[in-house]
């Protein structure tokens, strides 16, 4: 807790020290901004493990994101999907194993049933807004 405490005092004081260098930054043209962002990018995904693959990798989910921006799609979700989703599968696989395979054990326990009913409200709200969003068209 006080490393996180003191890690918080330290961001705060560099972000107001630096806050006129960023505005600063900010304000740079597009043509300057966007190459020197994309080659920390670049710079970035190699380091972690001096792959190549992985600046391959960084640069196709970077084309994928410009098209689903230019598509009206949110970005937020499919990240989400990309972080959450094996955590959510591996806690799957190992909810049926723990219930030999019987899928219930999501009805029977009140918090996941809990949880699989806002769900089911959400999507159901989610599908009436959109019927009574084509119909007023």
């Amino acid at each position: 807790f006080a490393g996180f405490f003191v890690a918080s005092i330290i961001t705060l004081v560099v972000g107001l020290g630096l806050a006129n260098v960023f505005v600063k930054i900010e304000r740079l043209p597009k043509k300057y901004l966007v190459p020197c962002i994309f080659l920390l990018c670049c710079v970035g995904s190699y380091s972690i493990q001096n792959s190549i693959f992985d600046v391959f990798v960084a640069m196709f989910f970077g084309i994928a994101g410009y098209y689903m921006t230019n598509l009206g799609y949110h970005g937020s979700p499919f990240v989400l999907g990309m972080i959450l989703g094996p955590m959510v599968e591996q806690n799957l696989r190992r909810s049926l194993i723990m219930s030999n395979g019987d899928p219930m054990i999501f009805l029977t326990r009140p918090i996941s049933a809990f949880f699989l009913g806002v769900v089911v409200v959400s999507l159901a709200m989610a599908f009436k807004k959109n019927i009574t969003g084509c119909k007023n068209s």
